[in-house]
């Protein structure tokens, strides 16, 4: 079992967030992961939000910030549903630790586990690189400099997911391709 120092709130449609109480039990305990505001005592470590599947991109971010800000300093771990249309760019600026798209028992553990113990966890579909763009006459030097580096981080990103398709039959050459996705 896992240390959490606090409550896990979970926000969730009521089928879905009984089986995610069940996957959680096993980790963190029972008594551990709550549902209803009225049980919570204080503040919670985490809150972990799966948002239906029709949301807004406006609602998803104006629901985000209001979580963030809610619940501070608790974190706040979003589960996207599939086919949200919003675009990777404005899904990364959400006030999150964590965001994921669709995840599997195993990956919402792991990234569970990493956001309690600090850490940031994003898995969310790369987008195959684009060229850097030449910084235009309306992009200050500023802005230009941050989308280059968003670009930078997506190839890097994409490189990483094409590699660990066929993961590599080293292990070291694994935790650090696995290593450098998370970074």
């Amino acid at each position: 079992m896992l240390p959490l120092a606090q409550h896990l709130l979970l926000l969730a449609e009521p089928l879905l967030a009984e089986g995610v109480r069940r996957l959680l039990a096993d980790t963190f305990g029972a008594d551990r992961i709550v549902g209803d505001l009225e049980a919570l005592k204080g503040t919670p470590q985490l809150v972990l939000w799966f948002p239906t599947a029709g949301i807004d991109p406006g609602a998803l971010e104006r629901e985000a910030r209001r979580l963030s800000d809610t619940w501070q300093p608790a974190a706040l771990l979003i589960a996207l549903p599939h086919g949200l249309a919003m675009a990777r760019q404005r899904l990364l600026m959400l006030p999150a630790e964590g965001l994921l798209l669709a995840p599997g028992p195993d990956d919402l553990l792991q990234a569970i586990q990493t956001v309690i113990a600090g850490g940031r966890c994003v898995r969310l579909p790369a987008a195959p690189p684009s060229q850097p763009s030449e910084p235009g006459p309306a992009l200050g030097l500023g802005q230009w400099l941050l989308i280059s580096g968003q670009q930078q981080i997506d190839q890097a990103l994409w490189r990483c997911d094409a590699l660990l398709a066929a993961p590599p039959a080293n292990l070291l050459s694994l935790l650090v391709l696995e290593g450098q996705r998370r970074e």
